[in-house]
């Protein structure tokens, strides 16, 4: 299977919300991407020295196929793996450093964390980046002793994408102290993007507003706590 034709005309370059994820790594010895797709983002990550090697996870066959077509292009074979799995339970033989998990809804990607939680405890670092259900997630690295310690947004396509990156910790997480942000509303909001009031983040802030708002008016009653917390940011 070939790759698509914009990776064949620009194969060094990788789109605004991939290229926020790589930002939040670090250096790492081995990365693990799940849900990898095309297997862009491992591809990138060994060859600008983010990791040495990396691996690429994906439970679908045919989009292996399309990956490896990828690393062919890239050349980098020898450097990034293909696993065919599903989620974290997929890595729980191959010891890595840090996952990245993109690209599909928030309870999906919590749904793995909770699957392999083996996985989670001895990884260094984590980066998440959901289509939505973001706060669920913050949420539940609070309860489960994950620090919140950094987190970006930037607009692709039209849209925003917010990553946020976790890292073992030990006692409260500072990322939530001393915020004027309620716990429930900062986990909506994300207390690193409302503590530095990036003007990507204010504009993605009130366009959420606006949406919940109208949601709320409709009686969509399940969106209410959302609301509030958009609210609070700007009241």
């Amino acid at each position: 299977m070939s790759v698509p034709a914009i990776l064949a005309a620009r194969p060094r370059t990788l789109p605004r919300r991939l290229d926020a994820l790589l930002a939040l790594i670090g250096k790492v010895g081995c990365l693990a991407d799940v849900g990898t797709d095309h297997a862009l983002l491992p591809a990138h990550a060994v060859l600008r020295g983010v990791c040495e090697r990396a691996v690429g996870v994906d439970i679908r066959a045919h989009v292996l196929a399309g990956a490896r077509a990828t690393l062919s292009l890239l050349g980098v074979e020898d450097r990034v793996t293909l696993v065919r799995g599903d989620g974290l339970a997929a890595l729980a033989e191959t010891p890595v450093d840090a996952v990245v998990l993109a690209g599909l809804g928030g309870r999906t990607l919590l749904s793995w964390c909770r699957a392999a939680p083996d996985v989670v405890r001895r990884l260094r670092r984590l980066v998440v980046q959901p289509n939505r259900q973001l706060a669920e997630l913050r949420a539940w690295a609070y309860q489960a002793g994950l620090w919140l310690v950094d987190e970006s947004i930037c607009a692709d396509g039209g849209r925003f994408f917010v990553s946020c990156a976790f890292v073992p910790g030990s006692g409260p997480d500072p990322a939530y102290a001393g915020s004027r942000l309620a716990l429930e509303h900062a986990f909506e909001l994300g207390p690193w993007l409302a503590r530095r009031c990036a003007p990507d983040a204010l504009v993605h802030y009130a366009r959420e507003l606006k949406r919940m708002e109208t949601l709320a008016a409709g009686g969509r009653t399940e969106h209410i706590a959302q609301r509030s917390a958009y609210a609070a940011f700007f009241g």
